[in-house]
C-alpha cells in the first residue's frame, strides 16, 4: 500500500469533494466519494478492509457480541409511521425479575457503540453481567434500521423527513411496547446517550402515559441544553445552513466500507493522528484519548440532515423545542 500524500494534496482533494457535491441534485454518493479520496490519498490500489487497525471495527454488532462471549438476538419492530427498526438483545443468562434495559445511541451511532470497546468496559456488557436483559436500540435511518413499509432510503426523500422528535414518539414508543410484550415485564429502564437522551425525554414528555412503563431513566450527556455545545456548526448558523443545504434534506455520514477505511486510516496513521484529534476537538470541544482513536470509525451509523438542522435550531434558540418549520410552513405541521 502506498504512503499517503502530503497534507496540501489531501486538503485540496477534500475541498474539491465539497465543491463537487454542490452540483449534485440527488442522493450524495458517499461511498464513491470516500473511495475517490482513498485513491487520491494512497494511490491505486488503496487500503482495504483488511488494512484496518482494529478488525473489531468491521464486525457487525451481532458478531461482535457473540465474539465477546455473550448471547445475541435480533428483533424487528415496525413503528406507527412505517419505519422498520432492528433491536439487538443480549438476554440475561438466567431468569431475573429485573426490568429490561433499553440503551439508545446518540447522533450517527448505532447499537455497536455500546459494545465496541469490548470487555471489561463496554457498558452493555457491564449491565448484562449485572443480571439485566439488555436491548440495544437502533434509531431510524442508521445502519441497522434502514427499512420502511413502502419507502426506500436510497430513492425516496420522504424517508429522511424526520428528526429525533419522531425517534421519541414513534421509535422508542414502539421499542418499549414490544419489549414489555416480549419479556412480560411491567417496566423498563432507559439509558440514552446524547441524542438518545433527547429522544427518551421527548417520549416521556409528549406521551406522559409512558412514564408508568419506565422504572428509571439515565441520560448520559443528553442533547437538550445546547447553548454551550461543542457542535461547531451550531455557533455559525449561516455556515451551517449553507453546508446542510448542499445535502438537500437527505442522508449525511452514512455507513459504508470506503468511509470506514478512510476514517480508520486517517485517525490511526502516525502522520494524521494529531490532525484527527484536532478535528475532533474543534467540532466537539472534547479531547479524544489516543486509545479510543480506533473506535472513531463506529460513528458512521448514519443520520439525516434534518436532525442536524434541528440541533442547530435548539442551540441558537437556547431552549429545547420541536423542529421549527417557519411561520407559514409550521402551521401545516401543527
Amino acid at each position: 500500500m502506498n504512503k499517503p500524500s502530503s497534507m496540501t494534496q489531501q486538503t485540496a482533494v477534500l475541498f474539491l469533494l465539497l465543491i463537487s457535491v454542490q452540483s449534485i441534485n440527488c442522493i450524495f454518493p458517499w461511498e464513491a466519494a470516500a473511495g475517490l479520496a482513498l485513491s487520491l490519498f494512497y494511490g491505486t490500489p488503496g487500503p482495504t478492509l483488511d488494512d484496518l487497525t482494529d478488525k473489531r471495527m468491521i464486525m457487525p454488532t451481532d458478531e461482535l457480541i457473540q465474539y465477546d462471549g455473550f448471547p445475541f438476538e435480533k428483533h424487528e419492530i415496525t413503528t406507527e409511521d412505517g419505519y422498520i427498526l432492528e433491536l439487538h438483545r443480549i438476554p440475561s443468562s438466567a431468569p431475573s425479575e429485573k426490568s429490561p434495559v433499553i440503551m439508545i445511541p446518540g447522533l450517527t451511532a448505532d447499537s455497536g457503540c455500546f459494545v465496541t470497546i469490548g470487555k471489561p468496559n463496554a457498558p452493555a456488557y457491564i449491565i448484562s453481567e449485572a443480571g439485566y436483559d439488555v436491548w440495544l436500540h437502533n434509531n431510524r435511518g442508521t445502519r441497522y434500521s434502514r427499512k420502511h413499509t413502502h419507502l426506500l432510503p436510497n430513492r425516496h426523500r420522504k424517508y429522511w423527513n424526520f428528526s429525533f422528535h419522531e425517534m421519541g414518539v414513534y421509535d422508542l414508543k414502539a421499542s418499549v411496547d414490544y419489549i414489555l410484550l416480549t419479556t412480560n415485564a411491567f417496566k423498563v429502564h432507559l439509558i440514552g446517550h446524547s441524542m438518545g437522551g433527547a429522544a427518551a425525554s421527548i417520549l416521556l414528555s409528549e406521551l406522559p402515559s409512558y412514564n408508568s412503563k419506565v422504572e428509571s431513566v439515565f441520560l448520559l450527556s443528553p442533547a437538550i441544553a445546547l447553548e454551550h455545545t461543542g457542535l461547531l456548526l451550531a455557533h455559525y448558523p449561516t455556515l451551517a445552513d449553507y453546508v446542510l443545504k448542499i445535502f438537500d434534506e437527505m442522508e449525511i455520514i452514512p455507513y459504508n466500507d470506503n468511509s470506514l477505511i478512510l476514517i480508520d486510516q486517517m485517525c490511526n496513521n502516525p502522520k494524521m493522528i494529531k490532525f484527527c484529534r484536532f478535528v475532533f476537538k474543534l467540532t466537539t470541544k472534547t479531547e479524544l484519548r489516543p486509545e479510543y482513536l480506533p473506535n472513531v470509525s463506529r460513528i458512521l451509523g448514519g443520520a439525516c440532515v434534518k436532525v442536524f438542522r434541528h440541533f442547530i435550531q435548539i442551540a441558537n434558540k437556547k431552549y429545547f423545542s420541536k423542529f421549527d418549520y417557519g411561520r407559514e410552513i409550521g402551521r401545516a405541521h401543527v
